[in-house]
């Protein structure tokens, strides 16, 4: 066990919910317990001076989705706990929208931190003080804004503008690709468009040709930049987008970047060579798989499974 190391459990109402722990740009892996979540945080971890929870619940055909965004628990309720060997004990509690520390003290209240933030205008807070989207598409919706929400210290603003982005579907895409152009340094940026591009697609994937037509060859090749990005959450998300979209544009431009890309990097971007694969003529086949052969001694069993398997895929 680590010195600068604490458990956190978090219980209570949280039956049927995901629950999410960040410090800053940084989450959490959660460990669901089916009564609790338990997060193993150490110090170095937290390069902010608050923590945010974010308790989530997928709704059914009765009730909506509720998002429970805890954003101003204070460092100072972790770094007591740090190599003390307990277990730092939190509660959930629903119909308060509070989060419960040891006794009945109260660690924070759900929401932004006040003065933190804008108006949250899309959201409307209910009397069990849950938190319900009434967000309605609006026609003349400022993309400028939303899109710099992206990169808002609040937790809760960004969700809010990556679902709105999602919501506009195609005509947000555009306005997104260009920002991801003009700052794809920024991990807010590149994280937010990949979410909302990724969550579009998971649900409008018969319109992927539509979608390949608005993405220009810069804003591709960024695209598959975050599919072998040194971020988990960005990859992931990034390279099930072009895999669904299928380009093959992609394919170029994803084998000039496994040259210099990790092993989970070239992993990722061989995934968006397989989404478009099926759609290659068969000299562009005949040519990768020589491309692959070259690559087979420069990545390990996992990725070479995969290699094989894209080569066999398609008709």
């Amino acid at each position: 066990m680590r010195d600068d190391m604490v458990i956190i459990r978090i219980d209570g109402d949280i039956q049927g919910s995901r629950v999410e722990l960040y410090a800053g740009d940084k989450s959490y892996y959660g460990a669901d317990r089916g009564r609790s979540y338990e997060f193993i945080v150490i110090s170095r971890g937290i390069n902010s001076q608050r923590l945010s929870v974010i308790i989530s619940f997928p709704g059914s055909d009765t009730e909506d989705p509720q998002e429970y965004p805890f954003e101003c628990v204070s460092k100072a309720e972790v770094e007591p706990y740090l190599g003390s060997g307990k277990i730092l004990q939190w509660r959930f509690d629903r119909r308060a929208g509070a989060l419960i520390g040891e006794g009945v003290r109260k660690i924070a209240d759900v929401g932004p931190c006040q003065g933190g933030s804008r108006p949250l205008s899309p959201f409307v807070w209910q009397g069990d003080f849950s938190l319900i989207s009434t967000a309605i598409a609006d026609p003349a919706i400022n993309f400028a804004d939303i899109l710099d929400d992206l990169e808002s210290d609040s937790t809760t603003v960004r969700r809010e503008a990556r679902s709105l982005l999602y919501q506009e579907g195609m005509k947000a895409i555009p306005p997104m690709l260009e920002r991801l152009k003009e700052r794809k340094d920024s991990y807010r940026v590149r994280l937010g468009v990949a979410v909302a591009l990724t969550e579009y697609m998971r649900e409008h994937k018969s319109e992927r040709r539509e979608i390949a037509k608005l993405i220009d060859d810069q804003s591709l090749e960024v695209l598959c930049q975050m599919a072998g990005d040194e971020d988990r959450t960005v990859r992931v998300f990034a390279s099930e987008f072009l895999y669904d979209l299928g380009d093959p544009r992609a394919v170029k431009i994803a084998l000039e970047l496994i040259r210099t890309a990790s092993e989970n990097g070239k992993y990722n971007l061989i995934l968006v060579i397989h989404g478009a694969y099926p759609d290659l003529k068969e000299a562009d086949r005949a040519a990768l798989a020589l491309s692959f052969n070259g690559l087979r001694s420069d990545v390990g069993p996992r990725t070479q499974e995969l290699i094989d398997k894209v080569l066999g895929s398609g008709s």
